[in-house]
């Protein structure tokens, strides 16, 4: 998987959250990106999906269908996410299914 450009910590040091996003792409080209979702997420917890655009195109799309309900977003093409889905058999959710 891509290393994690930006971190964030919020919160006092007692409660701290570290919240990561995915590294943002230099050149803004079209892609296809797929966005992962929590194993807390009984609905979704298997399953992922496959938005194409830019980056920022795709994490609009993702955010207007399922709020913050997701996880992680990563490029369909990485090899390391890729195995991650064959070894969990993740199923992919067409977007053509959900309204």
């Amino acid at each position: 998987m891509a290393e994690v450009e930006d971190v964030t910590e919020v919160g006092s040091p007692e409660t701290l959250v570290v919240q990561t996003q995915a590294p943002r792409p230099k050149v803004a080209q079209r892609e296809r990106w797929l966005f992962s979702f929590g194993c807390g997420d009984i609905a979704h917890s298997k399953v992922f999906v496959i938005i194409p655009g830019t980056y920022d195109e795709a994490r609009a799309e993702m955010l207007r269908r399922f709020d913050r309900k997701w996880c992680g977003q990563y490029l369909a093409t990485d090899e390391e996410i890729r195995k991650h889905i064959e070894e969990y058999r993740l199923t992919e959710l067409p977007l053509n299914l959900l309204i």
